[in-house]
């Protein structure tokens, strides 16, 4: 039998399983992402709960509709203040950590 294909537009929806490592990525991606994204077909397992509570705490407002979810980005710019502003403050302590017990090893003398 003789078989020929002609090319041909193809049009149409594919629903793929759902994968955990790639839910983490969209999750993340769509709460850092300016405006809204809708992320279907997706297993909420313990672990992607988590990862949309950490989303979650960014600001990212995620509203969830059976195993679609459906999430409009955080502010980034207000994150990343938020992030180099707990670096700043952390430095700031550690470095005085740092001092104190450099002071402390001065007075101690060699060991």
């Amino acid at each position: 039998m003789d078989l020929t294909i002609q090319p041909h537009k193809l049009s149409g929806t594919v629903t793929v399983p759902p994968s955990k490592s790639l839910a983490h990525r969209a999750v993340i991606c769509a709460a850092l992402s300016d405006g809204t994204c809708k992320i279907d077909n997706i297993a909420l397992s313990d672990d992607i709960i988590a990862t949309t509570e950490a989303m979650k705490a960014f600001g990212a407002i995620i509203e969830q509709d059976g195993s679609t979810l459906t999430i409009t980005g955080a502010d980034t710019n207000d994150v990343a203040h938020a992030i180099a502003r707990d670096c700043v403050a952390n430095a700031a302590h550690s470095a005085d950590d740092f001092m104190a017990w450099n002071a402390w090893i001065k007075r101690a003398g060699p060991l």
